[in-house]
């Protein structure tokens, strides 16, 4: 499929999508590239979900079925659609934008066609730290798949295979950033971050604490810090009744990583 639409999409090099599951440190990403001078912060943009639930309905196959039957045309007029859509959003002159919204990896085979210069961000944390956060956070709407542990374990099993896949049909398209791993050395992986993107090193992303933005996750408050450890093993105490998730997640447990 990527062969077939080589070339065919919209050129545009604006938009950085970071994406993950929700509680996975993508907010603590977003928060950094949005203190960069050059990247201006927007929200979770539903416009790509809007684009890819408008395929599924009018063709009735699924994404990758639809996908397989557009023209080089259409997939550049998908990428047309999505930046003009995203305009509105859009509150400076900076040359690029970030778009969190976390269910967007689904959308990954649709991005890297219809934007192929768009960057990718995958932010990823250990499972079991990541399901127990979801299964404790009571959110307003949506995220169906946080009402019980072993669909939590189920959904990241999935996602990790995924992605896991899309690593390997089109490596280096996405930038993996754990959330441990930024935990413990900031500079590092904000550098290698900022690198992949393609913008020169800035301290404010260090300083991202001091960035008085809105931010309207649930990680809000906690983006208003420092990096810290707090709740890296909130989870360890309630491990005894964790097993239906542990289970659920098979094999991603250990190979989360990659």
């Amino acid at each position: 499929m990527f062969k077939r639409f080589a070339g065919a999409g919209c050129t545009a090099k604006d938009p950085i999508f970071v994406f993950g599951l929700h509680r996975s440190g993508s907010t603590l990403v977003e928060q950094i590239l949005a203190s960069h001078p050059l990247i201006e912060g927007t929200a979770e943009l539903p416009v790509m979900n809007t684009i890819a639930a408008r395929l599924r309905r009018s063709s009735g196959q699924t994404i990758g079925e639809a996908i397989a039957a557009l023209e080089p045309s259409e997939i550049a007029a998908i990428g047309e659609e999505y930046m003009e859509r995203t305009r509105p959003f859009r509150q400076t002159g900076k040359p690029y934008f970030v778009d969190k919204m976390p269910g967007n990896w689904i959308n990954a085979t649709l991005i890297r066609l219809a934007l192929p210069n768009a960057k990718m961000v995958d932010a990823r944390r250990y499972p079991m730290a990541c399901g127990f956060s979801n299964f404790k956070q009571n959110y307003a709407t949506g995220v169906t798949f946080s009402y019980s542990l072993r669909s939590i374990g189920e959904f990241y099993y999935d996602y990790w295979r995924f992605m896991r896949h899309f690593d390997g049909v089109q490596p280096g398209a996405v930038h993996r950033l754990l959330n441990e791993k930024l935990i413990e050395d900031p500079d590092g992986e904000v550098r290698r971050l900022l690198a992949y993107i393609g913008v020169p090193f800035d301290d404010a992303c260090l300083e991202f604490h001091a960035n008085k933005r809105a931010v309207r996750t649930p990680s809000a408050e906690q983006v208003r810090r420092p990096i810290n450890r707090d709740g890296v093993d909130a989870w360890r105490p309630y491990e005894p009744w964790l097993g239906e998730l542990k289970e659920a997640l098979g094999p991603a447990l250990e190979g989360w990583e990659s």
